[in-house]
């Protein structure tokens, strides 16, 4: 490859974003990115290197998580001369959509997907229709053995696929009458013609390793592989990944163990944890400057992980002029009230001072929640306290507010047994942690607990200026008035 003016592509990054844009492509390479570190523009940069200095931009493929996100990307990307020219622009993407490119791509006259038994090209099955599959497929006692009802069961179904290993250490029983109804559903779904999002990964596995010649046909023509969010891989998505990580392929991987909070979907964030052992002789490399959040939000934000190891520990410092920040005394409150009436009350007086006194545009506030409950509860209210706004504030769950950013953000519902949400001490347990005993997940920071810490994280650096952590005394929990004390996330701050 023709050298590329390598000046340009690393002009305005600091001295962290430019070595990983520049890292050398002879041994795999993590970036941890703290939160607002300009994960997104090291990534985008670093293909527009590769282009430039080591393969044509065909010859790239960067895997995200979302349509969204892959969309950004790939925008981003075209706009660089090296990947935007007519040697033609990587493939970007996500996990899910390059599997089914790899299914549908031509291997001997027909679709690789036929290979796997399939006639003709499969439908993608409704949630409705798969939840009357699984109905079909398993009995009454077999969900009673389970301790599931078919939405619970549907749940397992999808972290087993995902996990891409059985649990020989669960209850025999359970194991074998999971692994009956994952049979049948199979079938079903074989016969009737239909695929699952996990079918495309599943799938992608199974051409690898049963038709090798198939699916290398597709996949040998990246050179470089770039990862988005790693933190968020499950198992079969890793399993893909070390299918194409062949031939000296470099790998590329950017995230955030500190932003780990999908395990309930199958993410397993020991992708990071155990990178150097998965992949010997790998770099890692770290981004600490922050360009969204002004000093006292990131100095609550760096207490809250203060004594995790040295390796993985992430001490953020401010990127952003400090006189856009407001006084000390205003970025970062913490608030218990009464109830929830006198917390919209509170929330409506404090947002109107920070429209009319600070200036701060109604839209770039935001209102976050743990629970879905308490956001449809509290909107109704919240919306009526106001009154006729033209830019209402965004209300969310934490988990919606990943990946944005806000001038003012209101943390709410952080009581005990809220936000962290309680963990059940019945003899089943919550679901999610059945589901995680039954399929072998390790508890500690890999548990709900962890991910309660690392989700409340991800609140606190959704904010720019302004941080109000918010605790009520009573509170409507399923249908009853609480006495709940207040988070103990609040205390770490």
């Amino acid at each position: 490859m023709p050298n590329c003016d390598i000046g340009t592509i690393v002009a305005g990054l600091n001295r962290e974003q430019a070595g990983a844009v520049t890292a050398g492509v002879d041994r795999p390479v993590l970036v941890l990115a703290g939160a607002g570190c300009g994960k997104t523009t090291v990534l985008t940069r670093r293909i527009a290197y590769l282009a430039g200095q080591f393969c044509p931009g065909p010859n790239i493929l960067a895997l995200t998580f979302t349509r969204a996100a892959a969309r950004e990307m790939a925008q981003r990307v075209a706009a660089f001369p090296q990947t935007g020219g007519a040697a033609g622009l990587p493939l970007v993407t996500t996990f899910h959509a390059f599997c089914l490119r790899l299914l549908l791509s031509p291997g001997n006259g027909a679709p690789t997907y036929s290979l796997l038994g399939y006639p003709r090209r499969p439908r993608l099955v409704s949630e409705r229709m798969r939840l009357r599959m699984i109905a079909r497929a398993s009995t009454r006692d077999e969900r009673t053995a389970l301790c599931a009802d078919v939405l619970e069961l549907s749940a397992m179904l999808s972290r087993r696929a995902v996990l891409s290993r059985k649990n020989p250490s669960a209850e025999p029983n359970a194991e074998a009458a999971l692994r009956d109804i994952e049979r049948r559903y199979s079938r079903a779904k074989m016969e009737r013609g239909l695929w699952d999002f996990s079918d495309f990964i599943t799938g992608a596995i199974e051409l690898f390793d049963a038709h090798p010649s198939a699916a290398r046909n597709f996949a040998s023509r990246f050179h470089a592989v770039l990862v988005d969010e790693f933190q968020d891989t499950n198992p079969a998505q890793l399993q893909i990944l070390q299918r194409l990580l062949v031939h000296g392929v470099p790998l590329f991987a950017v995230g955030d163990d500190d932003q780990a909070i999908y395990g309930f979907q199958g993410a397993d964030r020991a992708a990071i944890l155990d990178f150097g052992a998965r992949f010997p002789g790998a770099n890692i490399l770290k981004l600490q400057t922050n360009y969204r959040s002004t000093p006292a939000i990131l100095s609550a934000a760096n207490r809250i992980f203060r004594a995790k190891p040295r390796t993985f520990r992430k001490v953020l410092v401010a990127g952003r002029p400090a006189d856009a920040a407001p006084s000390a005394r205003r970025a970062v409150t913490k608030t218990v009230l009464d109830s929830d009436d006198d917390m919209v009350r509170y929330l409506g007086s404090a947002i109107g001072r920070l429209v009319s006194e600070d200036g701060v545009p109604m839209s770039d506030i935001a209102i976050l929640f743990r629970l879905n409950q308490t956001l449809d509860r509290i909107g109704p209210m919240l919306a009526a306290g106001l009154g006729r706004c033209e830019r209402p504030p965004q209300l969310l769950t934490v988990h919606g507010s990943k990946g944005r950013e806000f001038d003012a953000v209101f943390l709410c519902d952080l009581e005990e047994g809220v936000f962290p949400k309680k963990q059940s001490h019945s003899a089943r347990g919550s679901w999610r942690q059945r589901i995680a005993n039954l399929l072998g997940i390790s508890a500690g920071d890999n548990g709900e607990m962890g991910e309660e810490k690392r989700l409340f994280y991800v609140g606190v650096t959704r904010a720019k200026r302004v941080l109000h952590l918010v605790s009520v005394r009573r509170k409507m929990l399923y249908g009853r008035t609480r006495k709940l004390a207040p988070s103990r996330f609040v205390r770490l701050l």
